[in-house]
Protein backbone atom coordinates (compact mmCIF):
# COMPACT_ATOMS: atom_id res chain seq x y z
CA UNK A 1 0.00 0.00 0.00
CA UNK A 2 1.39 3.48 -0.63
CA UNK A 3 1.87 5.87 1.62
CA UNK A 4 0.70 9.04 2.22
CA UNK A 5 3.66 11.31 0.25
CA UNK A 6 5.48 14.36 1.99
CA UNK A 7 4.06 17.80 1.67
CA UNK A 8 6.39 19.50 -0.26
CA UNK A 9 9.04 22.39 1.12
CA UNK A 10 7.51 25.90 -0.36
CA UNK A 11 9.87 28.53 -1.36
CA UNK A 12 10.01 31.70 0.75
CA UNK A 13 9.07 34.81 -0.41
CA UNK A 14 12.07 37.61 -0.80
CA UNK A 15 12.91 40.08 1.82
CA UNK A 16 10.25 43.00 1.35
CA UNK A 17 12.20 46.12 0.37
CA UNK A 18 12.01 49.32 2.49
CA UNK A 19 9.20 51.99 1.54
CA UNK A 20 11.72 54.16 0.45
CA UNK A 21 13.15 51.96 -1.84
CA UNK A 22 13.29 52.91 -5.72
CA UNK A 23 10.71 51.64 -8.16
CA UNK A 24 13.11 49.40 -10.12
CA UNK A 25 13.49 47.45 -6.84
CA UNK A 26 9.68 47.64 -6.25
CA UNK A 27 9.12 45.81 -9.51
CA UNK A 28 12.15 43.68 -9.13
CA UNK A 29 10.50 42.51 -5.99
CA UNK A 30 6.95 41.66 -7.71
CA UNK A 31 8.41 39.31 -10.56
CA UNK A 32 10.29 37.76 -8.02
CA UNK A 33 6.93 37.10 -5.84
CA UNK A 34 5.29 35.89 -9.17
CA UNK A 35 8.48 33.26 -9.41
CA UNK A 36 7.85 32.23 -5.81
CA UNK A 37 4.27 31.40 -6.55
CA UNK A 38 4.63 29.51 -9.89
CA UNK A 39 7.04 27.49 -8.25
CA UNK A 40 4.79 26.54 -5.29
CA UNK A 41 1.82 25.97 -6.98
CA UNK A 42 3.77 23.48 -9.41
CA UNK A 43 4.97 21.84 -6.20
CA UNK A 44 1.74 22.01 -4.61
CA UNK A 45 0.05 20.45 -8.44
CA UNK A 46 2.75 17.48 -8.64
CA UNK A 47 1.74 16.52 -4.55
CA UNK A 48 -1.76 16.56 -5.28
CA UNK A 49 -1.58 14.66 -8.27
CA UNK A 50 0.20 12.51 -5.91
CA UNK A 51 -2.70 12.54 -3.01
CA UNK A 52 -5.37 11.94 -6.16
CA UNK A 53 -3.56 8.89 -7.32
CA UNK A 54 -3.87 7.58 -4.28
CA UNK A 55 -7.31 7.95 -3.18
CA UNK A 56 -8.38 6.66 -6.59
CA UNK A 57 -6.23 2.87 -6.02
CA UNK A 58 -8.09 2.97 -2.52
CA UNK A 59 -11.30 3.58 -4.17
CA UNK A 60 -10.84 0.79 -6.91
CA UNK A 61 -9.56 -1.58 -4.19
CA UNK A 62 -13.10 -0.72 -2.30
CA UNK A 63 -15.29 -0.95 -4.76
CA UNK A 64 -13.26 -4.91 -6.14
CA UNK A 65 -13.25 -5.42 -2.53
CA UNK A 66 -17.46 -5.43 -2.63
CA UNK A 67 -18.12 -6.51 -6.12
CA UNK A 68 -15.75 -10.06 -5.55
CA UNK A 69 -15.65 -10.03 -1.23
CA UNK A 70 -13.27 -12.08 -0.07
CA UNK A 71 -11.60 -13.34 -3.31
CA UNK A 72 -9.70 -11.68 -5.86
CA UNK A 73 -9.89 -10.99 -9.24
CA UNK A 74 -7.44 -13.61 -10.31
CA UNK A 75 -9.21 -16.12 -8.21
CA UNK A 76 -12.69 -15.84 -9.55
CA UNK A 77 -10.92 -16.12 -13.15
CA UNK A 78 -9.42 -19.09 -12.31
CA UNK A 79 -12.75 -20.77 -11.12
CA UNK A 80 -14.23 -19.41 -14.20
CA UNK A 81 -12.12 -21.01 -16.50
Amino acid sequence: MAHKPKKPKLVKYPKRPKESANLATWKRFEARCIEVDKKNAHKAKEYNAKLNEIHQVKALKEKLKHKYGSRTPKAVHLRAA
